[in-house]
């Protein structure tokens, strides 16, 4: 915390600006609880906990970084990729119980 004793009001309102907005953009392009826990049960993805932590850090940190360098992209496109990923997922993991 003592780092952040030490920004300009500029900075910490720009740092605040740019996590609302990735916080924002998460939200408006995943699923109503973007940072839960899932596992597979039956076959079926089951909601464990709707909010993980290790979930919102890969998840922030990432879209954080997509965000500035300015290669976050997420549409219909980027869904057709991951979709399939998500069906092989939850076959390995009913294949594994």
């Amino acid at each position: 915390m003592g780092l952040f004793n030490e920004k300009a009001p500029e900075e910490l309102d720009n740092m605040r600006t740019h996590f609302l907005y990735v916080m924002n953009t998460i939200n408006s392009k995943f699923s109503q609880y973007p940072f839960a826990k899932y596992k597979a049960e039956n076959g079926e993805l089951k909601i464990t906990s709707k909010f993980n932590d290790s979930v919102f850090d890969v998840l922030s940190i990432s879209a954080s970084m997509n965000i500035t360098d300015g290669t976050l992209k997420i549409d219909s496109t980027t869904i057709e990729i991951v979709l399939p990923e998500i069906e092989s997922l939850k076959s390995l993991s009913k294949n594994s119980l």
